[in-house]
């Protein structure tokens, strides 16, 4: 090895710092980039049916929705074939409650498939 001068122990020490400087600024930007990830993950509209998705009577559905944005839901029947819309609305409110009815409709599996501006949703009822 060859002798080291102050000058270049203190550049080792500086770029040293440097480093490590840009690997602390890296890391706290890629978790803020996460947290903000998570953040409009936590955001997304939802739609809240029963536990178990089976139905005989009139019932209500909730739409919760973060921001304001156009809904539609719609009935869809086992081959994915649309029967009716049960929801076309710009929806302002967070939560938005709307009646189903399933009054004659025949027993068996049917969809709700909901359309949003950053969210589709497919999800399987029965009628009993």
């Amino acid at each position: 090895m060859r002798n080291l001068t102050a000058t270049d122990i203190v550049l080792g020490i500086f770029y040293l710092t440097a480093a490590l400087s840009l690997c602390i600024v890296a890391y706290k930007m890629f978790i803020r980039k996460y947290k903000r990830n998570k953040l409009v993950a936590m955001n997304s509209i939802s739609l809240v049916t029963s536990k178990d998705n089976v139905f005989s009577t009139k019932t209500k559905f909730l739409l919760v929705v973060p921001t304001p944005t156009h809904v539609k839901v719609e009935l869809l029947d086992s081959n994915e074939q649309s029967l009716n819309t049960l929801v076309d609305a710009h929806i302002d409110q967070e939560e938005y409650p709307f009646d189903f009815n399933p009054e004659g409709l025949n027993s068996g599996k049917y969809y709700l498939y909901l359309t949003a501006d950053n969210a589709k949703i497919l999800r399987g009822i029965t009628i009993a």
